[in-house]
């Protein structure tokens, strides 16, 4: 079953010469330097930022977005993505961007792209040199939203968590014209999903019949260098572990609103190491901010505490670490991912 976009997509032909392309282009070049010179660069939040829609294409198609109307080319063909969630989901339909922040990506996702930078900080001359023909980003990153309208038409997805992947590929499908190849990822989806779940409940069947104990309750945690999280069902994995119809422990068995009464984020929260047990289940994936090498001394200090020592998942070694470069993104390859280690770590060959 797919999920409908809740933008509405209309087509239109503008008519936009080379040459104000090429002025714009210009000035856009002359804004950067005078920002630069001025010591003053300003990211201002893409939700308060004013609405153009600059376009090069003859026919284009007007996508209604979080920041209004932009006329997107038929066929966009140097695409530059702002974050990690956009870089998914292009990269899902075979849309390689030129440039994209890579700092949190993947690597099998980077070859052949063009760094820049951070996505609260996007390098907007490198993003100039590029000449893309479509940007594409999302509302949680900080934009300098009219500045990149001068470089490309700029379409700025509404992004509240993870968990609204589904919406999202949707609405990145219809941005891109290709929605049929969305449709064909999410039916791949789907059957991997059901293959999944009927290996589990055969699997489940046989550990009853033998008297051992059944895999039901799937803690995921989250370890960086700083702090301990516990995920719960809002984001990306916890809507991967409920198509599976696996059940979470109560401490994460929370919605977006519960999570976010925790703490400040509606997917995830932060425990103490006097809270560990609560991070027990069947099954623990402990995925690892393998990104930063100073998570490595917190990973070993968990390891040996004894409190985690204590819980049941870690007795009976049911404790798989799995990268938060991929499962911590947003979008149909990285749920591609989460099902991977579930197909590899959670069915007894």
């Amino acid at each position: 079953m797919m999920y409908n976009a809740t933008m509405n997509i209309r087509t239109s032909s503008i008519l936009f010469s080379p040459f104000h392309r090429y002025l714009n282009l210009v000035a856009s070049v002359f804004l950067l330097l005078s920002i630069s010179a001025c010591g003053k660069t300003k990211n201002t939040s893409a939700q308060t930022q004013p609405t153009t829609t600059p376009t090069s294409a003859e026919n284009c198609q007007v996508i209604e977005h979080a920041m209004g109307e932009t006329c997107v080319p038929a066929k966009p063909q140097r695409i530059v993505v702002l974050d990690y969630v956009m870089l998914d989901h292009a990269m899902a339909i075979g849309q390689k961007p030129v440039g994209s922040p890579l700092i949190y990506a993947r690597a099998d996702l980077k070859a052949g792209i063009v760094d820049l930078g951070e996505s609260s900080a996007i390098n907007l001359e490198r993003t100039l040199e590029l000449q893309p023909d479509l940007i594409l980003g999302i509302t949680s990153s900080p934009l300098p939203y009219s500045q990149l309208t001068q470089i490309a038409p700029t379409v700025i997805m509404d992004y509240g968590h993870s968990g609204e992947w589904k919406e999202h590929f949707t609405f990145v499908g219809e941005v891109l014209g290709q929605s049929d190849e969305v449709e064909q990822i999410m039916a791949d989806y789907y059957q991997r999903v059901a293959d999944l779940k009927q290996k589990i409940e055969a699997q489940n069947d046989q550990l009853a019949s033998a008297g051992r104990d059944q895999i039901k309750e799937i803690s995921v945690v989250r370890i960086t260098p700083n702090v301990i999280r516990l995920y719960t069902k809002t984001g990306l994995i916890g809507t991967v572990l409920e198509d599976e119809g696996l059940s979470r422990p109560p401490s994460q068995d929370l919605g977006a609103e519960a999570t976010e009464a925790l703490g400040t984020n509606s997917i995830h929260y932060s425990i103490s190491r006097e809270a560990l047990d609560t991070a027990d289940g069947d099954v623990i994936f402990l995925t690892v901010d393998n990104w930063d090498s100073q998570v490595e001394g917190p990973l070993r200090s968990l390891k040996n505490d004894p409190l985690w020592l204590k819980l049941d998942a870690v007795k009976q070694n049911k404790v798989y670490e799995v990268s938060s470069t991929e499962w911590a993104s947003s979008g149909a390859i990285t749920a591609n991912a989460v099902l991977d280690d579930l197909f590899e770590y959670n069915v007894e060959e």
